[in-house]
Order: structure tokens, then sequence, then C-alpha cells
């Protein structure tokens, strides 16, 4: 009992220590229990004393609870085994040892699962079969069997109660020591016995890995922290980075299509209103121009559905205003900046069907003209202009092949698209991010079970390839992928299945040198369907799914 409660007294005060330290710790009541029945297990394969050491302890610490005014000598051990938990749940057989109190009248308690303090702090066993008890009388030397139903004082709700009076012989020692008896049978304290030493040994060691775990779990937490709250919760909206380094959050849905517009200012950590948006909208994109303007352009409209519309928002004035419309409406779309000014968007899906088409805004003209259409038509696939200025479009949806693999190269100075290898497997709604050394890595997105995968591979524009590379720690999809100063790539939140389940929090990190995936301090709050965008100063803002958005400090 004192070596239980000495543990926790170190779990407890451990944390307290470093943090004099000056290392912020966050550790909840989890990690606690977690680690508790970590040492339990770890004990009980090395010790042939006690096949449970966790559930002897339970045992100990819950009688020791339940009676008041034990006396000096009340506890005994008696060789039995609880098989399972020591709450009552497994059956009793002969084997092994556990530790157990004792009343002044020498009556045993051998499970304490919700029992009651009944006939002057007797506590009984509870729920076993008539064999079980046969075999109790007779391998522990129990001379009277008594049905305490007859007894008056016991609730007469209970059933198969009984109260076992032990003869054996009982040290008389400070009920603060516990004994056992050894393989000989011989009345042995537990605190000078070998079983104690290797207790010890063991605790010493897990302290150790306790103390591994909280430095790892220092080190997390401190990578992430909240920003003030949005005015508004959203999903499925865009983020722009305005060259200011403010970040522009618009429209998505609360339930309802939001008109409004916010900004994060880096400098302060907190958010404003700006102008509200003409028309309230969500699974739109947009693009921050050269000129430093922002392009907003289709999703789901609260006026028409899909929408044909694109709005143009002024930082400096702080308002909207209409440009020119687009040619095909649409959603679930992809917008990219070419290398001359103009936006290339790509695919969606339209008012009849799956867009193959794709349009070039002129922010000179504020106009959209039709350029070469892809070979296959396409929604929730994602679209990369690579260093030679070429647009790769992968993956996504279409109607007939449904889940696609396939990727396809438009180049601007031709206006033309070309098809190139496919990926390794079908995917939609994946991320991909371009790596510092130009390649491409795609990673997660759902299979045609529109279940979460965990694949990952990386596209050569030197070769126009795919090559798989190792896989991510864990499925997701609708997830986001950040460039970081480093190289590194961070993938953070999705969900499991494409029928929008509840997202996740956790995130990781790609290094493209190594080619290998860590996990990385998990966020906040579960999210799906949310954005990231990297700022100037390297940290990472990721927002969606509720007021709540949080930033990665790429630089601890």
């Amino acid at each position: 009992m004192f070596l239980f409660k000495s543990l926790f007294l170190i779990l407890i005060y451990v944390p307290s220590i470093l943090s004099c330290s000056c290392i912020s710790l966050s550790i909840d009541a989890e990690f606690y229990q977690s680690t508790i029945i970590f040492i339990g297990r770890i004990i009980s394969s090395s010790i042939k004393d006690f096949n449970s050491v966790m559930g002897y302890a339970q045992m100990t610490m819950e009688v020791e609870e339940s009676i008041k005014g034990i006396k000096v000598g009340d506890f005994i051990t008696i060789q039995s085994y609880l098989e399972g938990s020591m709450c009552g749940m497994g059956s009793l057989s002969n084997g092994s040892r556990w530790q157990i109190w004792l009343t002044t009248d020498n009556f045993i308690n051998l499970c304490s699962r919700n029992t009651q303090n009944v006939n002057k702090d007797i506590d009984i066993l509870r729920n076993f079969a008539l064999e079980e008890r046969l075999n109790i009388v007779k391998e522990n030397n129990v001379t009277k069997e008594t049905d305490i139903r007859k007894n008056t004082e016991v609730d007469s709700k209970l059933n198969d109660w009984y109260e076992y009076e032990i003869e054996d012989e009982i040290p008389s020692q400070d009920i603060r020591e516990e004994y056992f008896r050894d393989s000989n049978k011989n009345w042995v304290p537990f605190f000078s016995s070998s079983t104690y030493k290797t207790i010890i040994k063991m605790t010493l060691y897990l302290v150790l890995f306790a103390l591994i775990q909280i430095t790892s779990t220092t080190t997390n937490q401190s990578k992430w922290s909240n920003t003030s709250p949005l005015h508004y919760g959203r999903s499925m909206h865009a983020t722009s980075l305005l060259k200011n380094g403010n970040v522009l959050v618009t429209g998505g849905t609360s339930g309802d299509f939001l008109h409004s517009t916010e900004l994060y200012h880096p400098s302060t950590g907190n958010w404003t209103k700006t102008g509200l948006m003409n028309n309230g909208r969500y699974q739109h994109a947009s693009v921050t121009l050269k000129n430093g303007k922002v392009l907003v352009m289709g999703g789901m409209d609260d006026h028409i559905g899909i929408s044909g519309t694109s709005e143009l928002y002024n930082p400096l004035t702080r308002n909207w205003t209409f440009t020119g419309n687009l040619r095909n409406p649409r959603y679930m779309h992809t917008a990219s900046l070419l290398p001359n000014g103009k936006v290339l968007i790509v695919g969606g899906w339209g008012l009849d069907d799956i867009h193959s088409s794709a349009e070039l805004y002129d922010p000179l003209t504020g106009n959209w003209t039709l350029t070469g259409s892809m070979n296959i038509s396409r929604y929730q696939h994602t679209a990369s202009v690579l260093s030679n200025g070429k647009v790769l479009v992968n993956g996504g949806f279409t109607n007939g092949e449904g889940f696609l693999r396939s990727s396809e190269l438009y180049d601007p100075l031709t206006g033309t698209w070309k098809i190139v290898s496919s990926m390794p497997y079908p995917t939609r709604l994946h991320a991909t991010v371009s790596l510092k050394n130009g390649k491409l890595l795609v990673t997660g997105g759902f299979n045609e079970d529109r279940d979460a995968v965990k694949n990952a591979t990386v596209f050569d524009p030197s070769t126009e390839t795919w090559t798989p590379t190792k896989s991510m720690q864990n499925i997701r999809g609708m997830h986001t992928a950040s460039l970081l100063p480093n190289g590194n790539v961070l993938v953070a939140g999705g969900c499991l299945t494409s029928i929008y389940s509840s997202g996740i929090k956790t995130a990781e990190l790609y290094n493209p040198i190594a080619k290998k995936w860590t996990n990385t301090c998990s966020m906040h709050d579960n999210r799906w369907s949310n954005t990231a965008t990297v700022l100037h100063n390297g940290d990472v803002l990721v927002v969606g799914n509720s007021n709540i958005a949080e930033l990665y400090n790429s630089s601890t």
C-alpha cells in the first residue's frame, strides 16, 4: 500500500519539480491512469507470488477504504487466485496469493465488488457458484460457511452473499505492514521480501519511463497554442495570406451560408471583422492576386445554389466588389495562381454534372475565359503549380470511374492538358504540397470504401512519375499539408471516413530527406475540412470546425 501511495506521489510531484525549471507541463488524468495500469502489467509478469499486482493493490486500497476502525493484527494472506480483475468479474481458483483484510471477528472479504459494510463491518463474498464456494472451503481451511441472508441486519435484497471464517495463524503486527506467505507457506513481511525489492526496481524503471513521457508531452504541448476566438465558427471556408502578413478567412458554413469574413493579425493574435461578401458561400476557392487583392469564386451560394459569381476583396478599403462571372458555375473546384498573374480554376461540380472544363481569370480585364479542358472530369481533386509553371491535377472523383488515380498536366503556354503517369492508388479529398526540391507530396484521402488511408506518394516533375514513400502514422482525409521553413511537411487534422465523420486532432511531420514520418503533438481540437496557412514567420495557422483557431510553432 505504501508503495502505490508513494508512486502516486511521485507522479504528482514530478511535474511540479519540472515546472520549477521553467518547463511548461500539461498532463491529464488519462496519462496517470495509463501509466499506473502499465506499471501493474509489467510487475505482474515479473513476480511469481502475485499473478496480478495491480489487482492486489486495488483490492487492498478498496477494502482499507471501506473498513473503519480495524484493529492491529486484522489481516491475513490466503492462497487463492481471482482470475481477471479484483472486482468480482472473474472466477476463483487455486494457485497464487493476494492480500485481504480481516475484521476483528476473523471474517474475510474474498471480493470487493461494490460491497457494503454489513454485520459490524464484515465484508463478504458475492455472486459465486456453489462449487466454487466449496473449493474455497476445502483449499483455504474454511471451517464455517454462513448464509448471511438469514441475518436480519443484512439487506434482504442481497443474493448469494456468504461469510467465511478462517482458521489460520494471523501475525500480530501493525496493520500498516503487509504480510504474505512464501512458497513454503511461511509468513514473510512484505517490505522485507524479494517481491517488494523487485517491485521497487520495476517502479524506478517505470518512473524513468514516466519522466521520458512527461518530457515528450512537455515538448509537444508547447507546439500548439490557441489564438483569440474567431467571431464566427466555420468550416468549408477559404483562407488567403495577404501581402501584409494578415490572413483573410472567407465564408464557409456554420449551419448557414456565411457572408462574413475575418482578418487574423499575427502581430497581436487577434481576429477582426472585415467587409461582408456580397454572397454567402462555402466550398468555394480563393486566391491572393499579385496586386494584393483577393479573388473569391464559385461555391455553394445562398442565392442561386451552385455559384458562378466571383468577388474581389481590397485590403486597403476592406470592401468587396463583384467581378466577372464564371463561364461555368462550380463548387469543390481548385484555383491556382499562375506565374503570369492569371488564375486557373479546374473541375468541380457544376449545375448538371462534374466538370472537365477549366477557366482563366485575367486581373487586368476582370474577365473569365475558357481554356483547354481536362481529359477527365473531376472534383475533390488537388491542383499544384510546379516550379516550371505547369499545373498538375491529380486524383478526385468522376462519374463512371469513380475514385481517380489519374494525373494531368496543364501547360499555360499552350492552354492544353496531357495525361501523365497515374498515382499508385486512387484517392479523393487528399492533400498535396510542393516540397523544396520541386517535387510534390500527396497524402491520405479516401479509398473506394470511403475509408481514410495513410498512403503517401511523391511526384517528380522531371520524370513525370510517381514514387510511393513511407505511409503516414495515421489514416486521414480532408486534412491539410503545409511546407515548413525547414523543409519538413506538417500534416494536421482530417477525418476517418468521407461521410463527414467527426474530425481528428492528430498531427505528424514528414522529412523528405529521411523519407520518414514522425508524430508531433496533437491539436487541441478535432478538425476536418480545415485550412492551414503558413505565416511569414513560418508558423502555421489552422482554422475550421469551430471558432477556435490554433497556431503551430515551427521554431520549437
